[in-house]
């Protein structure tokens, strides 16, 4: 009977095993990746959505709270998006009056934090978008 040696094979054992791990974690950042893009248009949707409500407000302070109120509610059911990170405000545009009239324009942000469990493709998202209001306001 034929004897073999095993010393020969353990290199390739280790070559193998790093080379799984390495493609195991190319996975982990690929899905990464998908999750925080995801996420991304899931705040860039609820910005429009949110700037397109606030506009029928009376006041700038009305329209803060129900921006930040909307994006709890929009973005908190997303897992990806811790809600303790989301904050949204509004504020006058530059260049226009600063007063909530109708034909005024405002500038509503969202920012939230993208939670991806890979350090790398996890980051803070903050959405712009400018919108005209639409009522005459008491402010």
């Amino acid at each position: 009977m034929k004897r073999e040696k095993w010393q020969k094979g353990a290199g390739e054992f280790i070559g193998f095993s790093i080379t799984v791990v390495f493609l195991i974690y190319l996975f982990i950042l690929i899905v990464s990746f998908c999750i925080a893009q995801t996420a991304s248009e899931e705040i860039e949707n609820a910005v429009a959505v949110i700037s397109r409500d606030i506009v029928t407000c009376e006041s700038i302070k009305e329209a803060q709270e129900q921006a930040q109120k909307e994006a709890e509610l929009f973005l908190g059911k997303a897992n990806t998006i811790p809600s303790e990170s989301i904050k949204a405000y509004v504020e006058y545009s530059p260049g226009s009056p600063q007063k909530w009239t109708k034909g005024s324009f405002v500038d509503v942000y969202i920012s939230a934090k993208i939670k991806t469990n890979e350090p790398l493709t996890s980051r803070t998202k903050e959405v712009r978008a400018m919108v005209m209001v639409e009522t005459e306001g008491g402010e």
